[in-house]
């Protein structure tokens, strides 16, 4: 069975847009969201999780549909972006306070072009660590492939920040992969 990050390196390493292919990859070195991985991040995760573009799509309609005005939707981990983009598409009210999570510079660098390229405007971009940020008072909170990169030990204090930080009836929207026999 393949760790998320190991995975990921093959994913990295197997690209043919990664243009990292020809690099040494040093296997001493842990994986990171750093600058040459947000470059590609596209590729590669469509490669490493099945159904990736259905997931994020499904998840954007559901954090949608629960999301109300004058309310917060965040997406913790957001890396480059491209569910803040899906949400855009299915909101009925822009009075909704989009905000997207990274602990990674480089993914948020790429999801302000990516929103950019998109002609999304107004969403609140925070590189933090999900173990320390107060979250506000969220009407949804998307989580997508997120928690497999937290330490298992600050999984459960998360989710329940995250819970504390929903309104009534509000949402959360985990997704996440799994090893199964």
């Amino acid at each position: 069975l393949l760790s998320p990050s190991t995975t990921m390196k093959r994913a990295l390493q197997t690209s043919s847009q990664a243009r990292l292919s020809s690099e040494a990859i040093d296997r001493t070195v842990p994986f990171a969201f750093d600058k040459r991985v947000a470059s590609v991040f596209g590729d590669m995760i469509t490669r490493s999780v099945p159904l990736y573009g259905l997931v994020q799509d499904l998840s954007a309609q559901i954090a949608a549909r629960f999301a109300t005005p004058g309310s917060a939707l965040c997406d913790l981990g957001c890396s480059t972006g491209t569910t803040l983009v899906a949400v855009t598409n299915f909101l009925t009210s822009r009075q909704v306070q989009l905000i997207g999570v990274d602990n990674s510079g480089a993914m948020l660098d790429a999801c302000r072009k990516k929103l950019a390229e998109h002609g999304v405007v107004g969403v609140q971009l925070i590189e933090a660590d999900l173990a320390q940020i107060a979250l506000p008072p969220c009407s949804a909170i998307l989580c997508n492939y997120t928690l497999q990169f937290v330490p298992p030990e600050q999984r459960v204090a998360i989710l329940k920040r995250i819970h504390a930080a929903l309104n009534p009836g509000g949402a959360l929207v985990l997704t996440e992969k799994i090893c199964h026999a």
